[in-house]
């Protein structure tokens, strides 16, 4: 998992082969070659574990947003 500053907390798995809906929160920062520009963690009212990622590319920005630690949807 993220941790606020952007560095994972464990190992990052190496499944992933691409960004996709499901994968980890570290394994779209493997994925992606670098640190996010931004993180945000939080809760959701159930109780379930939000991360917000935000990288601010060239092209513009990407917003991925995480709950449970699995890619829900992104924003570009």
């Amino acid at each position: 998992m993220l941790a606020p500053d952007g560095t994972c907390t464990g190992p990052a798995p190496t499944a992933a082969a691409e960004i996709a809906p499901g994968i980890g929160e570290c394994e779209l920062v493997r994925l992606k070659g670098k640190g996010p520009t931004d993180v945000l963690v939080g809760e959701s009212g159930r109780g379930q574990r939000e991360v917000q990622v935000l990288y601010a590319e060239p092209g513009g920005k990407e917003l991925y947003f995480f709950v449970n630690n699995r890619l829900d949807r992104v924003v570009k």
